[in-house]
């Protein structure tokens, strides 16, 4: 009996995947350390081993109401795990910092325990919202360093072509990832939240949102989130804030934004 010719295809493509299987081997150079700092995506889609790597990790002040915060940069291994405990090594690069030791954030820790059969460790680092932070970003920059247990291999993240490439909302260029280096902004900066309406209040500027918390008595945090600043109450404020915009443009009185062109509410505002 004759098999037909895609069965044939596919017998030949499970055959060789079945090979492939059996080739693969261990990695057998030098074991490494490297930074493996992910953010989700813009539309938080993706399982976390999906989400790209960064360089930056922002941590706005302004979007918290704690005075401090201790977050987690993770460093992974290159190589395989072993039944012993590994250190690494992490240096604050002085030229890349701007952020004060013992008041911007905690001495950092050089020496790190990568534990025994473990693929990554967690620094921790604490971070303190000042009250000379106000309307600022200070940076810290972490760096990477040799030691008897573990090499840098490469230094840098090339991401595939069709592969979604790093492109941060906090100023910095479209670029290739460093994996040696990581920078940490700590900023106390009015900020878009995540519960404004730009369909309903218009694009976010510094100067309407400071009128319409002032205005209707709000803090950042009735702007926390899409489901505390509900598309209801989000309307209810732009229509009424609209509204005020209107009458001063009538009197003569025009608000104007910093940029000189006039204060408008969301385009759907009335839908």
């Amino acid at each position: 009996m004759k098999i037909p010719k895609y069965l044939s295809l596919m017998a030949g493509i499970i055959f060789c995947l079945h090979a492939c299987q059996t080739d693969l081997m261990d990695y057998e150079g030098e074991a490494g350390v490297y930074f493996a700092v992910q953010h989700p995506w813009p539309s938080g889609a993706g399982d976390t081993i999906t989400w790209e790597m960064s360089p930056i990790s922002n941590i706005s002040f302004f979007l918290q109401e704690k005075k401090d915060s201790t977050i987690d940069i993770r460093v992974q291994l290159l190589g395989n795990p072993v039944a012993h405990d590994r250190y690494f090594k992490v240096t604050v690069v002085d030229t890349g910092t701007t952020a004060k030791v013992g008041h911007d954030y905690d001495p950092v820790e050089e020496i790190h325990t990568l534990p025994a059969n473990a693929h990554y460790a967690d620094m921790k680092i604490k971070l303190y919202k000042q009250a000379d932070l106000s309307g600022r970003s200070r940076s810290l920059m972490l760096r990477l360093e040799e030691t008897t247990d573990f090499r840098l291999p490469f230094g840098t993240w090339y991401p595939w072509p069709t592969q979604h490439k790093w492109s941060p909302a906090i100023g910095a260029p479209d670029e290739d990832i460093s994996a040696i280096e990581h920078t940490i902004l700590i900023s106390d900066v009015v900020q878009q939240p995540e519960g404004w309406w730009a369909g309903l209040l218009g694009t976010f500027t510094v100067k309407k949102f400071n009128m319409m918390c002032e205005m209707f008595d709000l803090t950042v945090q009735d702007f926390s989130s899409n489901t505390v600043m509900t598309s209801t109450r989000a309307k209810a404020y732009g229509q009424r804030f609209d509204a005020y915009l209107e009458a001063q443009r009538k009197a003569g009185n025009e608000i104007l934004e910093d940029d000189g062109t006039p204060m408008k509410m969301g385009t759907v505002l009335y839908n």
